[in-house]
């Protein structure tokens, strides 16, 4: 009996030492970079339905080009560590959703927060050019829905780490 006492000692001091699950720790990217930015899922990335934008022109998918950054990412430098998003060229407009809704443009409203973004990556770089930070969840403040790339249009849904529809990187042009 003492001998299987001790056989249960020692399983239970093997499995208590032994090496955790490996925790995948996030980062929160600096954008203080490149003054445009490509926001990629894959071969795709953000763009706008027409341009130039306006209040409502909503924010679509399209083919994937360095060269074409349209998107201006900016901290709040509010503490729940959000970001803006906002089409290069016009800082009088913000990236907007509500509910299950599509992205659209809409103009600043500080107590919007439909117009605030949380964004956590797994892999943060200098905002260079070239893609500089991979894997990243972009929810909303509103309601910490995920913006998820359709074939027709962004939305925001139900947040699933397996679907990759939901996972971005930032990119930039040297230009």
């Amino acid at each position: 009996m003492p001998s299987v006492m001790i056989a249960l000692v020692v399983s239970f001091l093997a499995l208590a030492s032994a090496s955790p699950l490996e925790v995948r720790s996030t980062c929160r990217p600096n954008f203080g970079g490149p003054p445009g930015l490509s926001i990629i899922n894959g071969n795709r990335e953000w763009g706008l339905a027409s341009s130039p934008p306006s209040t409502g022109t909503t924010v679509v998918p399209e083919a994937f080009n360095i060269n074409d950054n349209e998107f201006r990412v900016e901290f709040t430098g509010q503490p729940d560590n959000t970001y803006l998003i906002k089409p290069v060229g016009f800082p009088e407009l913000r990236v907007a959703a509500s509910g299950f809704g599509n992205l659209h443009i809409a103009t600043p409203d500080s107590t919007d927060s439909t117009q605030s973004w949380n964004i956590l990556c797994n892999q943060c770089g200098d905002p260079t050019s070239g893609t500089f930070t991979t894997g990243c969840t972009i929810t909303s403040a509103a309601n910490n829905n995920c913006v998820q790339m359709g074939s027709s249009a962004l939305s925001l849904r139900n947040c699933n780490s397996a679907n990759p529809h939901q996972s971005f990187d930032f990119g930039a042009s040297n230009n």
